[in-house]
């Protein structure tokens, strides 16, 4: 089985160590007049809006979203504060097919078929601090690192029934659930290009690292309608995770106050 580079802590954190390094070297100054008439004057405020663009729909749907405010300390240092929400849900409906043999009880193969539908959600809220810190390159271009923690909060839902109405009339339902806390130190890379005063198009990409933990449960039952049969599990425990991995480019607005 081949793995992953990028969930590999070798690959990964060099980017936190060369982000961290960039963070410190001293940006290009800029005369007197530019940094105060400029967007990035120091005392600058601004208001973000961060979506994903790989939004889908139909049977299931995928969004991201944040918002953040920004306060710059200087021209090319800032803090950003803000929120960012993600939902994921997918919906199946379609057929679904058992095959039962047993050489005492049932030598010959029979074939049930039904209905089954399942139904999965995924929600993470994320409230992070970051320090940026920006690098002008053209009069309307800027590009930009920063890092900082994130405290995050996770729910996974799973539920799933299914009915084979012939024979013995057998319905199998399953649910499964997780919640999960934790925190993450984020890095990321990203641009903006003003196209007009006060008011910006970019992107951003990054990496995380980060350690949660939680609860799971599960359970399942298998009911015939006949009464002649009946099955119950179900199991609940302590759940961690660690998590080294890289997030999706984003688009960014931003409109300087």
């Amino acid at each position: 089985m081949s793995r992953d580079t990028r969930l590999d802590p070798l690959t990964i954190l060099p980017r936190y160590l060369a982000i961290l390094v960039c963070l410190t070297i001293p940006a290009p100054r800029a005369g007197a007049a530019d940094a105060a008439e400029g967007p990035h004057k120091a005392g600058a405020w601004a208001l973000e809006f961060e979506i994903d663009p790989t939004y889908s729909s139909g049977i299931g749907y995928v969004a991201s979203a944040a918002i953040s405010v920004k306060r710059h300390s200087s021209e090319h240092r800032a803090w950003r504060l803000g929120m960012a929400v993600t939902f994921s849900e997918t919906e199946f409906d379609g057929e679904s097919s058992q095959y039962r043999y047993s050489v005492y009880y049932n030598p010959l193969i029979s074939n049930e078929q039904g209905s089954t539908d399942s139904h999965n959600e995924d929600h993470v809220y994320r409230l992070f601090l970051h320090a940026v810190r920006h690098y002008p390159v053209r009069e309307q271009v800027a590009v930009f690192l920063e890092v900082g923690p994130s405290l995050r909060y996770d729910e996974v839902r799973r539920s799933q029934q299914s009915l084979y109405p012939y024979g013995l009339g057998e319905t199998y339902a399953a649910q499964y659930a997780e919640t999960r806390r934790g925190a993450t130190l984020d890095a990321n890379v990203g641009f903006e290009w003003f196209f007009s005063k006060r008011l910006s198009l970019g992107g951003r990409y990054g990496a995380y690292a980060g350690y949660q933990w939680g609860t799971r449960s599960s359970g399942s039952e298998i009911v015939r309608t006949n009464g002649s049969y009946y099955s119950r599990s179900t199991e609940r425990g302590r759940v961690r995770r660690v998590d080294v991995s890289t997030t999706r480019a984003t688009i960014l607005l931003t409109a300087y106050l």
